[in-house]
């Protein structure tokens, strides 16, 4: 029988949680397989009250809308959770990677709670599983991050192949989908497997019209006096538990551009991927006070944008590859071998400034995160980019 260890990331403990310290005599395969085991039934009771917000993996490397795709596509088949299957695998996964428990006080806390509701017996001691929550050695992160971006990549490999007799685009989808395509990410070193960012948004702009996925964009409008508002538009309309994808974005009067913006609010303790729990001058801080202005003109320009989500994606995707993914640009300009994507971005290039969607000036908006969550959270004007953690 394949171990719990072996199962979720492709080897067994002995080999991934060398660092992980265990009292003398202590079988180490056996005992991380009992508390990763403990880990995936609290991820169950997680699944079941229908937490889709905490699939929000901190990957490192710019493919936050295709992992919400796969969130949202998981959460809508209502599936046995507790299946070893290679859908529950990315759930787990996506789980242990969590931005929401980049805290690591708060997923111990959330996680003992929760296996004390469900009156689960704590392997070895509670002290043990805390400490294997809060990550001795780093294990945990390094295995589930290279076992997410290995599932990543065959799964979708193996869903572009499957669909090369659909489209022709496809057929150039999965021909990009073989191409080198390992990527240094955000933390240098690091090379993972990262699907072209158009291409990508193709497939996913594809994916939502036919299985009919809703999604929402949601706008922060910062000026030079501050924050003045949050624009919400809905793709349509969605209830209840129904997985939505959510696009967060900024907006701006011409001040900032996005790279400011995530460089500047890192020093705000109100903004999620912020670096510290202090203001420095907080009655100046351009993210979080607050201003009135008429916010009309952000509305219109939203509103026109979303009334043509292929093209508004499309912009966005290609404005990525100009801005971020450089080493890829090629890739759209090669006629001979991708003649539709190269269409696609050249298309979509000569838009990006009238749509008001560049990085450097986004007078209608460009997006700073994706994720999925469930309808009424969506819906709400709240903001993960704006929410204090833990």
């Amino acid at each position: 029988m394949v171990s719990t260890c072996q199962y979720l990331f492709g080897n067994e403990a002995e080999q991934i949680f060398k660092k992980f310290r265990l009292p003398h005599g202590v079988n180490r395969n056996e005992l991380v397989d009992q508390l990763l085991e403990l880990s995936m039934k609290v991820h169950n009771l997680l699944f079941e009250i229908g937490d889709f917000h905490y699939l929000d993996p901190m990957a490192f490397h710019d493919q936050c809308h295709l992992y919400a795709l796969r969130a949202a596509q998981i959460g809508a088949k209502k599936s046995d959770k507790t299946e070893r299957s290679e859908e529950n695998k990315f759930l787990h996964l996506t789980l242990f990677l969590s931005k929401h428990f980049s805290d690591l006080k708060k997923r111990v806390n959330i996680y003992v709670a929760a296996a004390t509701v469900l009156k689960l017996k704590f392997p070895h001691s509670e002290n043990k599983f805390r400490a294997f929550l809060q990550d001795e050695g780093g294990c945990l992160e390094r295995a589930s991050r290279r076992a997410l971006n290995g599932l990543f990549e065959s799964y979708l490999k193996g869903t572009l192949a499957s669909l090369k007799s659909f489209a022709p685009l496809y057929q150039e989808l999965a021909l990009m989908a073989d191409e080198n395509l390992q990527l240094e990410t955000s933390r240098k070193g690091l090379l993972m497997y990262t699907f072209p960012k158009l291409a990508g948004v193709a497939y996913f702009v594809d994916t939502l019209a036919r299985e009919n996925i809703p999604f929402v964009v949601k706008v922060k409008v910062l000026t030079k006096e501050g924050a003045a508002g949050t624009l919400v538009k809905a793709s349509h309309p969605a209830k209840g538990e129904t997985p939505v994808i959510v696009f967060e974005g900024i907006a701006s009067d011409g001040s900032y551009s996005i790279p400011e913006v995530r460089e500047r609010a890192t020093n705000c303790p109100t903004f999620f991927f912020r670096r510290g729990s202090v203001h420095e001058d907080e009655k100046n801080c351009f993210y979080c006070k607050w201003t009135t202005i008429d916010l009309t003109p952000y509305r219109e320009r939203l509103e026109r944008v979303m009334a043509n989500p292929q093209e508004m994606f499309y912009a966005l995707g290609a404005d990525f590859i100009l801005q971020q993914q450089k080493t890829f640009k090629p890739f759209f300009e090669n006629q001979g071998k991708y003649p539709l994507l190269s269409k696609i971005f050249k298309e979509a290039v000569a838009k990006i400034e009238k749509l008001g969607l560049e990085m450097d000036r986004p007078t209608t908006f460009s997006v700073c995160h994706v994720y999925t969550t469930e309808a009424e959270v969506a819906l709400s004007e709240r903001l993960l980019i704006d929410r204090r953690v833990g």
